[in-house]
């Protein structure tokens, strides 16, 4: 999977509450953080209008560790409701980290409908043609279709889900548990890179299902059909019971 040259692919998008209580409290509060972590009931223009100034508290836009998800993130948005993208251009425009119009340009590129092309021909935040160009030449990545070979794809998934809520992406990541799922837990040798893949998508599934339901209801429906799924939601539970128990 080729990425344009604006994306980083590292690290997992799971918003923390205290990492947005480290700044600006009028934009970095836990009502704006209940808005972001499940952004696919709340895709709106005042979401929209706030959005990029809520993903860089904690200078979060300028975190490497985050860009995937983001950029991810942000193309899930206009590609569900292209009446935002003028929306999350003003948002960018005055988000004051300097990665904000990057991610913006990347979302649309990520998005690829006629909206965000058209967004992308008309030169936003002053892009040279030529880049255009050969942004436009590229293909983006399909969440639906690209190989999923490291963790950083997984990442860039959720990202894609928490903005759309679609649950093809959630089978998708159990697809890659449930294909492993005897080499994994018979510790058979499957090499290094492989073991952090399935650990990533294993792991990110059992804390996304704690705090989604729809990725939880995704699991249960799954465990219909792949006793993979079973084992994993009883993962689930006895991680939800030790969370609620530290907090």
């Amino acid at each position: 999977m080729i990425f344009h040259f604006f994306i980083s692919l590292i690290g997992l998008f799971l918003l923390s509450p205290g990492l947005l209580y480290s700044a600006d409290s009028e934009i970095c509060n836990k009502d704006n953080y209940s808005r972001i972590a499940k952004l696919y009931n709340n895709r709106s223009s005042a979401t929209a209008q706030i959005l990029f100034s809520i993903l860089d508290c904690d200078s979060g836009l300028s975190k490497k560790t985050k860009r995937a998800q983001y950029v991810a993130l942000i193309g899930g948005v206009m590609k569900k409701n292209p009446e935002l993208i003028e929306d999350l251009y003003d948002s960018a425009n005055k988000a004051k980290s300097i990665e904000a119009p990057k991610i913006f340009l990347d979302g649309l590129w990520i998005c690829a409908t006629k909206p965000c092309k058209d967004k992308l021909l008309s030169s936003p935040f002053s892009l040279p043609m030529k880049d255009i160009d050969a942004l436009l030449k590229e293909t983006p990545p399909d969440p639906y279709s690209f190989p999923i070979t490291t963790p950083e794809s997984i990442d860039f998934l959720w990202g894609y889900f928490i903005s759309t809520g679609d649950i093809q992406i959630v089978k998708r990541i159990f697809g890659v548990v449930r294909s492993n799922w005897n080499s994994y837990n018979a510790q058979i040798m499957v090499g290094v890179n492989k073991r952090m893949l399935i650990e990533s998508a294993k792991w990110s599934l059992v804390s996304m299902a704690i705090q989604h339901k729809l990725v939880k209801d995704a699991l249960i429906a799954e465990s219909d059909k792949f006793p993979e799924a079973i084992e994993l939601l009883k993962e689930i539970e006895k991680e939800s019971t030790r969370y609620k128990g530290n907090t």
